[in-house]
């Protein structure tokens, strides 16, 4: 076998988004692990755009806005694109980002660690290069997706909107290519076997949100039944459930609860939006962390009825802030039924009410659910993210011939 691998001195190269792989990046770059990280924009915490652009979640500790891969060109090119509202934006975007990742590779890398759609060309060399690519697939595939939505946006008369076909064909190549799948929940590990991957090289583990760590720290309060208090996160649209929220925070108020609805998030279907003023319903587009956390302080209950997910990081942020979580099979993988919080399926609104209504009228029900909340997100990140994506880099690379 390899002596440095053997020493677990691997060097990792990664293909990747920032949002789902900073914390995995950090720990790569704290252990002298990490060669190059090819992304899009990361700026400097203390550069001076941290003033003009407060909110912006692209700002990073210097250290890991320094790491080689930074771009800037394909979301220079896409902005304007989706600003005169053309649909395959991020199509330019992710092309650009995996040509450029491809040009400049580092010479003397172990792993690849890619994330699509973005990873094919990098992944092809990796294979050339007698290296390991270890492909992350953090999302369902695109033809569960398209089942998952097609009565939902059928039922809205809106055009089906499940990802970019060219994005998602690459998806499968990158996974068909891979030494190792690694996914966050047994759902997507099933969607993929489906699709004709060998169950042997797919890994899963426990991915977390960069925020979580930041978020234990919120004391768990007793709920007191004067105003409940329901939070979504994550885009406003109908894909994520948000129609469902508002229904089930106006029948909350019909039924005598005084309750209140936060979202927090894009606004990306602006109906969503009508007809709630007297419904306590609140919209307050993206949040800086600080003002995040003051949301997840305050609420009683976190809300999240996504059709479509595969595992979503803002549970893992709800359990860790100490909250019961609502949500659904696709959204909340590590959401334990009547322990810490229901699981319904999207189109259930109704058995979905029935529940908020039982958390918003019963105190030590809301109480231990949030107990429980912070005491499963700490046992299953017992052992980190970032180790436990170590760990099978480790199983990855034992697999080579001695």
């Amino acid at each position: 076998m390899n002596n440095r691998n053997s020493k677990n001195n691997f060097k990792v190269w990664m293909v990747t988004r920032i949002d789902q792989c900073i914390i995995l990046a950090k720990y790569l770059n704290d252990k002298g692990l990490l060669l190059k990280w090819d992304s899009f924009i990361r700026l400097k915490k203390s550069g001076f755009l941290k003033l003009i652009f407060p909110n912006y979640k692209r700002f990073l500790e210097d250290e890991l806005a320094k790491i080689p891969g930074n771009h800037y060109l394909p979301e220079l090119i896409s902005r304007p694109l989706a600003f005169f509202k053309f649909k395959k934006n991020i199509l330019f975007s992710d092309i650009i980002l995996a040509k450029l990742s491809r040009l400049n590779p580092p010479k003397d890398f172990d792993i690849l660690h890619g994330q699509g759609p973005y990873s094919l060309e990098c992944g092809l060399l990796a294979k050339k290069l007698g290296k390991k690519f270890i492909y992350e697939i953090s999302g369902q595939m695109d033809f569960t997706r398209k089942k998952q939505l097609k009565n939902l946006y059928k039922k809205y008369n809106l055009p089906l909107d499940y990802g970019i076909k060219q994005l998602e064909d690459r998806r499968l190549k990158e996974a068909k290519i891979a030494d190792a799948i690694i996914c966050p929940s047994e759902m997507i590990s099933k969607e993929l076997c489906k699709l004709g991957l060998n169950k042997n090289k797919i890994y899963i583990y426990n991915h977390d949100s960069n925020f979580s760590k930041n978020f234990k720290k919120i004391k768990i309060k007793k709920y007191n039944k004067k105003k409940f208090i329901l939070l979504f996160v994550g885009l406003v649209s109908i894909a994520k459930g948000v129609q469902n929220a508002i229904y089930i925070q106006k029948k909350l108020l019909k039924s005598g609860i005084n309750s209140e609805l936060h979202i927090v998030g894009n606004i990306v279907h602006k109906f969503l939006t009508r007809d709630t003023e007297k419904s306590k319903i609140f919209f307050h587009g993206n949040q800086s962390v600080d003002r995040l956390k003051k949301f997840y302080s305050i609420a009683n209950t976190f809300i999240f009825p996504s059709y479509t997910e595969g595992s979503a990081l803002v549970t893992f942020e709800a359990m860790a802030s100490g909250l019961p979580v609502l949500t659904t099979n696709d959204a909340g993988s590590i959401v334990k039924h009547g322990i810490n919080g229901f699981i319904c399926k999207p189109e259930e609104k109704n058995k979905m009410f029935k529940y908020a209504y039982k958390l918003a009228t019963n105190s030590t029900l809301n109480y231990t659910m949030s107990i429980n909340s912070r005491k499963i997100y700490n046992k299953k990140m017992t052992v980190s993210y970032p180790k436990q994506v170590i760990n099978i880099y480790k199983k990855v690379l034992l697999n080579n011939k001695c």
